[in-house]
């Protein structure tokens, strides 16, 4: 008996750490969209709430919290950042307080392939990790609508193109313009160009002088 009731109380225990520390901060993840055109800017916003007693610096110099995103692709591969910068400036968060942080996981991230992709918010205080729900996006090319072709008279060899594609979201169709650089496959930031009206196709029109002009 003596035997059991020990058990049952490290038991108690340990559930009662495991709570304490998930009381401790509640880190969440929302994205904008669940799909994106490939060259969108793939904008999510974090929650952070801070249920501990202690004021909390996350990110400044010296401090023992910072904030991480996690992107994994595919089946589960994580793709590294090809910036060291934090994806946030830091911040201070008083007992009880929520803080609330919008930005483009591309400016981070490598998203331009077309696929799936799974996304976390890592908040680290004090060597505990305290995560947010793994969120899934994918990243599409669009519907293509046509589009254009753009020389350099001292680049001979680059094309700059620009196709007009749309996505169904939000119950209407949107128009976007993407923009691509070959060889050197460098992708532009793709436009919302609002809602698609389908009485009329939209045209891409491409001036000598380099100036782009869609009409929709």
């Amino acid at each position: 008996m003596k035997r059991g009731s020990g058990l049952a109380g490290v038991v108690s225990t340990v559930l009662l750490a495991v709570a304490a520390r998930a009381q401790q901060f509640d880190v969440k993840l929302t994205l904008a969209y669940s799909v994106f055109v490939v060259g969108e800017p793939v904008v999510v916003q974090v929650d952070l709430l801070n249920a501990t007693r202690d004021q909390v610096d996350v990110g400044a110099p010296g401090s023992t919290s910072v904030l991480l995103v996690e992107i994994f692709r595919g089946g589960g591969n994580e793709l590294p950042p090809y910036r060291e910068d934090p994806v946030v400036a830091p911040f201070t968060l008083k007992p009880g307080e929520t803080a609330q942080r919008r930005f483009a996981l591309d400016k981070w991230f490598s998203l331009e392939q077309e696929g799936k992709y799974m996304a976390r918010v890592v908040l680290v205080h004090r060597g505990m990790r305290y995560e947010s729900v793994k969120k899934s996006f994918d990243v599409v090319p669009g519907m293509s609508l046509g589009g254009g072709v753009q020389m350099f008279v001292n680049h001979d060899q680059l094309k700059r193109q620009f196709k007009l594609v749309f996505w169904h979201r939000n119950q209407e169709d949107r128009l976007f313009l993407r923009i691509e650089d070959d060889p050197g496959e460098r992708i532009w930031d793709s436009i919302d160009l609002g809602t698609l009206m389908r009485a009329t196709p939209p045209k891409l029109d491409i001036s000598p002088e380099g100036e782009v002009t869609v009409i929709h």
